[in-house]
């Protein structure tokens, strides 16, 4: 792989480890920065699986073991509860996306986003655990 797609993937990775946390605290950031930087994490989550398409052409290829099975179920739980994020936030927008005027639903989209947002933290440290040789390989050559 490439030098400089492998280090704009892990600018990538180590920006949506730093917004997780930041998007948790919407009670002290506020709405719109929230909305804002929740924008910006789908825009990075998007960047991730365009410069993981290696992982998605090899999707139906080879033997699954049962890591395998189980990284490969995590990942599309993962994405499925990303999918409700982001439809559910857009569906509440007050500001990034108020020019899309969605009329109705604001209790069972706010019931949704909080569930996958819950569901999420543990779905990402998950995801994020079982990719921690990278981000250890990483750091080392980062800060050593």
């Amino acid at each position: 792989m490439k030098q400089s797609k492998q280090i704009l993937k892990r600018i990538i990775d180590f920006a949506m480890i730093v917004l997780l946390p930041l998007l948790m605290a919407e009670i002290l950031i506020g709405q719109e920065i929230h909305e804002w930087l929740g924008t910006g994490i789908l825009v990075l989550f998007l960047a991730h699986h365009f410069l993981n398409l290696g992982w998605w052409k090899s999707f139906l290829k080879g033997k699954y073991t049962p890591s395998r099975a189980f990284s490969t179920t995590l990942d599309l739980l993962l994405l499925l509860d990303m999918i409700a994020l982001c439809v559910s936030g857009i569906m509440m927008s007050g500001f990034v996306f108020r020019f899309l005027r969605i009329k109705g639903g604001m209790i069972l989209a706010r019931q949704l986003h909080l569930f996958a947002s819950h569901w999420g933290l543990i779905l990402m440290s998950a995801h994020l655990g079982m990719h921690m040789e990278l981000l250890w390989e990483w750091a080392e050559s980062c800060f050593i």
